[in-house]
């Protein structure tokens, strides 16, 4: 009886208790500055997304830049993949699988600062049947409800959204643009 109730006041407080640790550590340094301050999330409205265009063309899998951009006034933090949807014009959708080969970090961005996802995508050839033809980029920042759109140059790529290791994927987020 007493170790049931001990297991529901732990599962109670599970989540509060780290919470109160981490403020704890929370102050400032010897220098007067902050140490260990919450940096809050990037929002998709501080964020603006671009990709490079023209994408490169050619028949090998080909790897671009989804870069954020802070450009609010404050600094904001960024942890994990973007969602990431291609469209083609008639509304097909088509979501990207996340790769594992980027592992996640926090990444503080300052104002104008820029993180990148890496999109990994296979050209495909416009007179093959197995085609996906993208004509824009539909992009959630991690943690976020709201999307941003950016238009897609790379032309079409192999069809492969039931592909066990698809050649056309998103990273998590990475420093720098």
């Amino acid at each position: 009886m007493r170790r049931q109730s001990a297991l529901k006041a732990v599962r109670g407080g599970a989540l509060t208790l780290p919470a109160i640790v981490i403020l704890a550590s929370c102050g400032s340094s010897s220098s007067g500055g902050p140490t260990g301050s919450a940096i809050p999330r990037c929002t998709t409205a501080d964020l603006t997304v671009a990709l490079p265009g023209p994408v490169p063309s050619g028949t090998s899998q080909r790897p671009v830049a989804l870069t954020f951009t802070n450009h609010s006034s404050t600094s904001c933090s960024v942890y994990g993949y973007p969602g990431t949807q291609l469209r083609s014009a008639t509304g097909t959708t088509w979501d990207l699988v996340r790769s594992p080969l980027v592992p996640p970090t926090t990444i503080v961005l300052a104002p104008g600062a820029a993180a990148h996802a890496r999109l990994t995508y296979l050209p495909g050839d416009s007179a093959d049947n197995l085609v996906f033809t993208p004509t824009t980029v539909v992009v959630i920042p991690p943690d976020q409800r709201t999307s941003r759109t950016v238009p897609w140059t790379g032309g079409p790529i192999v069809k492969q959204d039931e592909a066990t290791h698809p050649g056309t994927y998103i990273s998590a987020l990475a420093p720098g643009a």
